[in-house]
């Protein structure tokens, strides 16, 4: 075999090998959960490929027979061919027998073999490994908008609402069946205060949807990431941008002048125009972080087909180290921004989201055991501290309303998913504890927010009326 048939055939097989991660990389929606353009993750994608293709070349000088034993490791990597090109599972076999079917007339008709038919099929992959590695570069031109930050407007004087959503906080695990074997943490110290709606439905069942369903006031029936600047949102059945109207972010800067959001995962400094924001990632572009995602992704669905987990303790632990170093860095900077900025300020909170590596339990330094959660709730209540601590030097007062974008996803204590979502108000204006049990929906915590902009001190049954009657 010529050399540079080898080099091609090799970037055949790394090219078949890398399909999913390509078609995940050209995705552009996956922009959308950076800050920036993330060329570390594009430079790992390429040291990957670079790796298989090293790996690949080796083997074509193994001896013939030998070639034969890497038919099994073939077939059993062919999901990433499927993924790659977006095939049904049960149309994916009709495509593998056609191009089978279509080797065995070239052999037949050209009087060949099946190793060299096989290998000239790796050699067209080449060509198209080739193509994709080409085409990967414009990306790096492809429009990313950077931060924006707005300074623009004038900010009336008023009291400010304060919505505290942390991310992943569970009513049942947090506040309901605490371990007695821990102090009280301040979301249970809290609720003894303020006014505790036990009886909160989940805006939605991820991040990606409960956001947008809690600023408008609407279920969202489908949330996907377009592009890094674009959320196509489905609500009862029709089309929308996040940014449009109804939309308490918006309303907001007519009633305020401005509208503030300190958040992660959302790009919000690039859906919204015109407001005071800082956004932090949802996944790092470091490459070591990067590299180990994309070497994950590769293995990740063809060993889920056994049953493998395929999570390398190197990949946890660079990633655990990075939510821990993202989710510090935001409380740093949370009791400035809260001082910052009056009317409503929007708290998007990285924290108790797993990984739980806050306070994790002995022997779970990755945070990967669900029991190690409590320790998260534990540095959650630490922020909330932080923010309570800002609140009570503001002269104009507030509201605080804490809540969380969707509950606790994973059994724990042999407690399955709850479909609930605390949400708690505390304020001045909350003079009496109080619990109420009445039938709400995380989603119109946005009329709850229209409420308190156009009445700042709302009576408690006011403020239960404004959700449990919601007519949207």
């Amino acid at each position: 075999m010529k050399i540079g048939t080898r080099i091609l055939v090799a970037l055949g097989a790394a090219e078949a090998l890398m399909m999913a991660n390509w078609a995940r990389v050209f995705d552009r929606g996956l922009g959308y959960f950076y800050t920036h353009q993330p060329t570390g993750m594009y430079a790992a994608t390429y040291a990957l490929m670079a790796i298989l293709a090293v790996i690949a070349f080796a083997c074509t000088f193994l001896p013939t027979k030998a070639r034969w034993l890497l038919i099994p490791v073939a077939v059993f990597m062919l999901d990433n061919v499927r993924i790659g090109l977006a095939l049904h599972a049960l149309l994916f076999p009709v495509l593998i027998i056609a191009i089978l079917f279509g080797i065995r007339n070239l052999v037949k008709k050209e009087k060949t073999t099946w190793l060299r038919a096989g290998t000239l099929t790796f050699e067209l992959l080449g060509y198209v490994g080739i193509a994709t590695m080409l085409a990967g570069v414009t990306l790096l031109r492809s429009p990313h908008e950077t931060r924006r930050v707005y300074k623009g407007g004038v900010e009336r004087a008023r009291p400010k609402i304060v919505l505290a959503i942390f991310d992943e906080l569970d009513p049942v695990h947090a506040l309901e069946k605490w371990p007695t074997d821990r102090s009280e943490n301040e979301f249970q110290k809290l609720a003894k205060r303020g006014l505790n709606m036990t009886n909160c439905a989940q805006p939605g069942p991820e991040t990606l949807y409960s956001l947008p369903a809690m600023t408008i006031g609407q279920k969202v029936d489908l949330a996907k990431a377009a592009s890094p600047n674009v959320l196509n949102l489905i609500v009862d059945g029709k089309k929308r941008e996040w940014a449009e109207k109804p939309n308490i972010i918006e309303e907001a800067k007519e009633t305020y002048g401005r509208a503030s959001i300190l958040g992660w995962y959302h790009p919000y400094d690039r859906i919204f125009k015109n407001i005071q924001a800082q956004t932090f990632e949802r996944v790092t572009d470091r490459f070591d972080v990067s590299f180990w995602i994309q070497a994950n992704f590769l293995v990740e669905h063809p060993f889920r087909l056994i049953k493998i987990n395929t999570q390398s303790p190197m990949l946890n632990a660079a990633y655990a180290k990075w939510q821990k170093e993202m989710i510090e860095e935001y409380h740093a900077r949370v009791a400035e921004f809260v001082d910052e900025h009056n009317g409503l300020i929007i708290l998007h909170i990285p924290c108790p989201h797993g990984p739980y590596v806050m306070n994790p339990i002995p022997g779970d330094p990755l945070g990967t055991d669900p029991a190690s959660y409590y320790g998260n709730v534990e540095y959650a209540g630490k922020i909330l501290n932080t923010i309570e601590n800002s609140l009570k030097k503001s002269a104009l007062g507030y509201t605080l309303i804490v809540t969380s974008d969707h509950n606790l996803r994973i059994p724990l204590n042999g407690v399955k998913p709850c479909g609930r979502v605390p949400l708690i108000i505390s304020g001045p204006n909350i003079g009496t504890p109080t619990r109420s049990d009445a039938a709400v929906r995380g989603e119109h915590i946005a009329d709850l927010i229209r409420l308190l902009m156009a009445k700042p001190n709302p009576t408690e049954n006011e403020i239960i009326g404004s959700m449990h009657n919601s007519g949207r």
